[in-house]
């Protein structure tokens, strides 16, 4: 299973004759399309192999939503058939090992430790449920595939173990790119208005999100904000620390064990710029009221 995922993007590469009409006829375009579903598939791997499995699923269903709406030949026939048949090969050989233990072992020897954090983060308030702290929370990732990846492997751990069957999750990504998702997992603006209202009758309990959800839209507040990437600006953290504004919320920044002196070192950098600008604001507010 490590050496299918390692060698996914040479085992695709290989099921198609690239030098036989040259890159120029690939195209732009084309280029980024193989490369895009290869790497969503790759990058999953740090939610685990059951990330890369969820992925290889759904980016199977987009392509076959992409061969009902458009009809392709040549080599982006190839190119698209062979990315499905290394796909497929992947899910066959994760299937092989799923049968051999019971699906709450599974999903934890299968989840990554940045998924074990998570999923211990939201057990914590299980014993908080139908009280003043009970789960109210946002999960933000960096990109749409990540959230749908994090979605699925969210629910699967819901199913597989009642400790968390507490949790009630849904997912909002904002503008989904038709070129990404398939047709029947798009999710549409007014799913998301409905969503958001579930969520303020407690209906829902945790969302799922990108950046969509940092301002703009009116949600209730939060006892819980999980930052599952890296911070990347001082906006944004502000932004998403904004949403925590329940008394005792929780503000959680995962990184990776290497990455956690880089990480401190960005959270004082941007605790600095917060006290520049609230000096800056404080003069400016004093020479206002001297004049």
């Amino acid at each position: 299973m490590n050496n299918m995922m390692l060698n996914l993007s040479v085992s695709v590469t290989n099921s198609f004759p690239l030098d036989a009409d040259g890159p120029e006829i690939l195209g732009i375009d084309l280029t980024k399309e193989f490369n895009k579903i290869i790497r969503d598939v790759l990058d999953a791997k740090e939610y685990g192999k059951i990330g890369v499995v969820f992925t290889a699923i759904r980016k199977i269903r987009y392509m076959e939503d992409v061969r009902l709406e458009n009809e392709y030949s040549g080599i982006k026939e190839c190119i698209f058939s062979g990315i499905k048949s290394a796909l497929i090969q992947l899910i066959s050989i994760a299937k092989h090992f799923f049968n051999t233990i019971d699906s709450k072992t599974r999903v934890e020897l299968w989840s990554s430790p940045k998924i074990q954090k998570i999923m211990n983060i939201l057990k914590q308030y299980k014993t908080k449920v139908n009280t003043n702290d009970e789960l109210c929370g946002l999960i933000f990732v960096q990109t749409q595939s990540d959230a749908y990846c994090l979605f699925d492997i969210v629910k699967e751990w819901i199913s597989s173990n009642s400790e968390f069957d507490f949790i009630h999750p849904a997912l909002i990504v904002g503008s989904v790119n038709p070129k990404q998702v398939a047709k029947f997992e798009r999710i549409t603006k007014y799913v998301q208005k409905e969503i958001i209202q579930r969520f303020r009758d407690k209906e829902i309990n945790v969302i799922i999100t990108t950046s969509i959800l940092e301002e703009g839209i009116d949600i209730p507040s939060c006892g819980l904000v999980v930052r599952v990437d890296p911070l990347t600006s001082y906006v944004s953290m502000i932004q998403s620390m904004g949403r925590a504004r329940r008394d005792n919320a929780l503000y959680y920044v995962l990184t990776a064990e290497e990455e956690v002196l880089k990480t401190e070192s960005t959270v004082e950098k941007f605790d600095k710029v917060k006290e520049d600008l609230k000096d800056h604001l404080i003069k400016r507010m004093t020479s206002l009221q001297l004049q």
